[in-house]
């Protein structure tokens, strides 16, 4: 919850999750079978989603613009997984000139 509002006060939030194949990311990420979500089975993504959303409709009178990205990195290979017609050659991982960390290229 603590990323989600500081996402909704405007401050970009990153979630990374880093592992062995088979540890459990996808499983953390997105949580288990879509038609079969109980709360307790939620991912990250589903339960951030409720409380970006949640937190939009009890603002009604400010307006929120919502982008996110979903990238996969795989043995130093980039992918957006949202844009699966892109290649790891028009993704780049860059530093702005603020020092954040940035991704060129994801849509």
């Amino acid at each position: 919850k603590p990323l989600v509002i500081s996402a909704i006060e405007g401050y970009n939030a990153t979630v990374f999750a880093y592992g062995q194949t088979g540890s459990g990311k996808t499983y953390t990420i997105g949580g288990g079978h879509i038609a079969s979500f109980s709360d307790e089975l939620k991912g990250i993504i589903p339960r951030a989603i409720h409380e970006i959303f949640q937190n939009i409709t009890e603002h009604h009178n400010i307006d929120f613009h919502v982008k996110v990205s979903y990238i996969e990195v795989y043995k130093e290979e980039l992918r957006d997984l949202l844009e699966l017609q892109s290649t790891s050659k028009d993704i780049h991982i860059r530093e702005d000139e603020k020092g954040n960390t940035v991704i060129i290229g994801a849509k």
